[in-house]
């Protein structure tokens, strides 16, 4: 009994601190290790013709780019290597934002500003005038949610999308930022009493995975996945074992990231 209620508070605390660290604020209040001419020399992709994205219009305008773009492949290269990412097609508005931030070039140059060992590595937000510049460019907004539990769930590999808790019942993700899950096996009655908290019975498949391989099934109904890794979990592994400053959870040394869409 004391190692579940161990385990319980444990998962519990970790998921206090994901929650203080998914706002943009709190990304925008780090401070920027990349130099400027970095990221200048990042490339900018291609030219858009998509209108400013905005709360009002995000759903049609993700749609219709999703509808003309059917990519749901993303390579994710690093120094330590390349990861390789399969986005959902049940998650059309986060499989089209992903996709349009890939293509215009967003994340070339940023960096993985949050790695907590066993947990999590994000990336996708940076308090630095061209990451800004390249927001303004794109537009202010969320994307709503689209949780699908019964299917896409936060096991290992997985890829999701933070928010901001305050002010949002809708739950809906940020725009900018993602985080894949690294995780660790856990007790299946850990498993149990985590998905009872949050009113989800979890198949025998997903208990298997949990118990087995790993995850973080705390967030499960909080933020959205909307994809995983199909190859290069031993680079995220190795990301998630660099140095970090304990203070805010950004490694000491950038982890610089690039990414490009691919065709199957």
């Amino acid at each position: 009994m004391f190692a579940i209620n161990k385990s319980v508070f444990l998962l519990l605390f970790f998921y206090l601190i994901l929650n203080a660290c998914n706002s943009s604020e709190s990304s925008d209040n780090q401070t920027n290790l990349l130099s400027k001419d970095s990221l200048e020399q990042a490339t900018e992709g291609e030219e858009f013709k998509l209108p400013k994205i905005n709360n009002a219009n995000v759903k049609k305008i993700l749609t219709d780019f999703g509808k003309n773009n059917p990519e749901t492949l993303v390579i994710l290269s690093t120094k330590f290597g390349d990861i390789k990412i399969r986005l959902y097609k049940e998650t059309p508005l986060h499989r089209a934002n992903f996709l349009q931030l890939v293509k215009r070039g967003y994340y070339e140059g940023t960096v993985f500003h949050r790695v907590v060992k066993d947990l999590i590595i994000q990336g996708g937000n940076l308090d630095d005038p061209i990451i800004k510049r390249r927001k303004n460019e794109v537009g202010i907004y969320e994307i709503p949610a689209e949780f699908n539990v019964a299917q896409f769930y936060h096991k290992r590999g997985a890829l999701a999308s933070p928010r901001r808790d305050e002010g949002n019942p809708d739950k809906k993700s940020d725009a900018y930022e993602f985080y894949i899950v690294q995780g660790t096996p856990l007790q299946a009655a850990v498993v149990q009493a985590l998905g009872m908290q949050s009113n989800i019975t979890y198949s025998p498949a997903q208990m298997q995975m949990y118990t087995q391989v790993g995850g973080l099934p705390h967030l499960d109904g909080k933020y959205t996945v909307f994809g995983e890794v199909i190859e290069g979990l031993e680079i995220v592994d190795s990301i998630a074992s660099v140095e970090v400053d304990k203070s805010d959870d950004w490694p000491f040394q950038d982890v610089v990231i690039s990414m490009k869409a691919v065709r199957e």
